[in-house]
């Protein structure tokens, strides 16, 4: 089992997919008659974790109905964004209930069953503050790109045309007491305002895989998730 506290976001409005997808979380809908978040609970049941933390706001009590406090094996607790608090804030909300040193986040509509065991490992090689979970893409220009030297990152560059590159797949290692430390007040973006602000004199890493990844964040990725999940 892994010592880690795992933390899902789950909390947006998921505008780009209200033509296909209304009224309910977007991690919550339905690929082949099954919640997406689902497809990430069973990836998660594999490594024997037994606590998930969800930061949710819109509908939150559509995850909660289905879900309930306790999915096999998994506790369940909900960190509710009662106003908006951007995706870090949504994060610095929930500190009371993550324990562990280190914990990892998740984005609720992407879909990445890598090892996690050997992230984990890897993030405590290098001793990192944040690790990222990557995948090299070819026409990468929708999520931007991770610059690297070596498995240090070192920028972030968003959504230009390149042929292809290190992409930012939503799931990442942090260290608890690092974030707190860095933890802005209110409305913030995790990935703005911390990520792409502090990479350069901290100690953020990239571990690559090539493992199968979908996020459902645009109607054209939610029906090809209908497809291959």
């Amino acid at each position: 089992m892994l010592p880690l506290d795992v933390v899902i976001l789950a909390g947006g409005f998921g505008t780009r997919l209200q033509s296909v997808v209304s009224n309910i979380p977007k991690p919550m809908a339905r690929i082949n008659d099954i919640p997406f978040l689902e497809y990430i609970f069973k990836f998660l049941q594999k490594y024997k974790i037994n606590k998930i933390t969800m930061l949710v706001s819109y509908k939150w009590e559509t995850i909660r109905e289905y879900f309930g406090y306790q999915w096999n094996d998994i506790e369940i607790f909900y960190s509710i964004e009662k106003n908006p608090l951007g995706t870090g804030g949504a994060v610095a909300n929930s500190l009371n209930l993550i324990k562990s040193n280190n914990f990892l986040l998740i984005n609720g509509d992407s879909y990445f069953p890598i090892n996690l065991l050997e992230y984990y490992n890897f993030h405590l090689k290098y001793n990192a503050d944040i690790s990222i979970a990557g995948k090299r893409m070819d026409s990468p220009k929708r999520y931007g790109v991770i610059e690297l030297n070596k498995n240090r990152i070192i920028g972030f560059t968003e959504k230009l045309k390149k042929n292809t590159g290190i992409i930012n797949c939503g799931m990442y290692i942090i260290n608890r007491h690092y974030f707190m430390k860095r933890t802005l007040d209110g409305n913030f973006s995790f990935e703005k305002d911390l990520l792409q602000q502090h990479c350069i004199e901290d100690r953020y890493y990239c571990k690559i895989f090539d493992n199968y990844f979908i996020d459902i964040g645009i109607p054209s990725s939610f029906e090809k998730a209908q497809d291959e999940l």
